[in-house]
């Protein structure tokens, strides 16, 4: 899925909960794609810009142990752990985490390509998912949820001011 559809739908998990529990959950939502995209920024500008530095950083994000983070955020595994671990010690960070799991969950279902090892550390080969977001039909799909989620949250917004 794309990374504001994650969001849209960590804030939904949340739709009944406090602003900053909103908030927190669309910020999971988002977190393990946003610093995946991060990485793609110097490896875009890098036939524009022959910099050796923007090399470097390019293989910083991409091919370093920073990478790991990516991984770690699109493991339920250990996305799991750290919720177990919030839900008892450290509960104001739950929203955060179930919008990070929910992801996870998300691109389990919808990447068939481009997927990680949703269950990092573990040696698996990624999980070949049952759908493809990148189809036509799919994106279709989402983008007609996303208008529906839209027009929910504008509905509510006005019987909320009213």
């Amino acid at each position: 899925m794309r990374m504001y559809t994650h969001g849209v739908i960590a804030y939904l998990l949340y739709a009944r909960r406090s602003l900053r529990e909103r908030r927190l959950a669309a910020l999971g939502g988002v977190l393990p794609d946003a610093i995946l995209a991060l990485g793609f920024v110097p490896h875009a500008l890098e036939p524009l810009i022959a910099s050796p530095w923007l090399s470097q950083l390019h293989a910083l994000l991409h091919f370093s142990a920073l990478h790991l983070v990516t991984v770690a955020m699109h493991s339920l595994l250990l996305v799991g752990l750290a919720l177990a671990l919030a839900a008892a010690a450290y509960r104001p960070l739950l929203p955060c985490l179930v919008g990070m799991f929910a992801h996870g969950v998300a691109d389990l279902l919808t990447h068939q390509r481009w997927a990680y090892n949703h269950f990092f550390p573990l040696p698996l080969a990624p999980f070949v998912a049952p759908v493809d977001y990148t189809t036509f039909g799919f994106t279709v799909a989402e983008h007609l949820f996303l208008l529906l989620v839209g027009a929910w949250w504008l509905r509510r917004r006005r019987r909320l001011a009213a």
